[in-house]
């Protein structure tokens, strides 16, 4: 070990300076590892500087041209303004093939006929419970080809159908049984399932409308048959679908 280098080591001094030749050599431990800090603070503060003076792309601005508020005396003639609205914009001849009929006094059925009338390129209009008919929804049905009832009777009346059938010249729609389609379940969860079915022809919904899943009774006669884990899950497999659609 050379001289220098065992005063280097027992000195332990914190800074070295070597000269000799043209040259001035520093070398500072501690100062070098705060420089190369100090460079990557101001390299981080120089970005977030660039970013906060950027400019803001400028937002598009939107300009409603045209409004149109559809607005009947109650519900039942509000739609059937939004269904002439509907018609108009229908790419070929400006009206609707078929019609949908759904209650207004609850809103499932006529949500799960929203898509039945995309694929049946069908407007659809509300109706009361009762089943009665303004004279603008029985010229619609008249001018229908195909009218799609969604909902029991306890949702929308047979008097429906009944107003449907009656002749014209009477004031109902004219049609032939034919052309009266109703789709109902015992309940809006069947309904909606029938619907999809009738959308995709694929089978594709069910639903289990078994009431009596009783647990208790269940469980009695598996005791009894010394079965109670195997039994317990043919239960859970048997109500499965009462469960999980919220059968009331």
């Amino acid at each position: 070990m050379s001289g220098t280098s065992r005063a280097r080591h027992h000195l332990k001094p914190r800074h070295f300076a070597y000269l000799g030749g043209n040259t001035l050599k520093t070398r500072t431990k501690r100062s070098s590892t705060r420089s190369v800090a100090a460079l990557i603070a101001a390299t981080l503060v120089a970005s977030v500087l660039t970013l906060v003076a950027a400019p803001a792309s400028a937002a598009t601005p939107v300009t409603i041209t045209t409004r149109s508020t559809l607005s009947g005396t109650d519900r039942y003639t509000t739609s059937e303004k939004v269904h002439t609205a509907a018609a108009a914009k229908e790419p070929t001849n400006a009206a609707f093939s078929n019609l949908i009929l759904a209650s207004g006094d609850s809103f499932p059925d006529a949500l799960s006929a929203v898509a039945l009338a995309e694929v049946k390129d069908a407007g659809i209009l509300l109706l009361p419970a009762n089943g009665t008919m303004t004279k603008t929804a029985v010229a619609k049905a008249v001018a229908a080809v195909t009218i799609y009832i969604v909902g029991g009777t306890s949702a929308l009346s047979s008097a429906v159908e009944t107003k449907l059938k009656t002749v014209t010249s009477a004031g109902g729609a004219g049609k032939a049984s034919s052309a009266i389609i109703r789709y109902a379940g015992t309940n809006r969860y069947s309904t909606s399932a029938i619907v999809a079915n009738a959308i995709t022809a694929a089978g594709v919904a069910s639903h289990n409308n078994k009431k009596n899943c009783d647990y208790r009774k269940w469980r009695k006669l598996c005791r009894r048959g010394g079965c109670i884990d195997a039994c317990q899950r043919t239960y859970y497999s048997y109500c499965y679908n009462c469960v999980a659609n919220s059968v009331d």
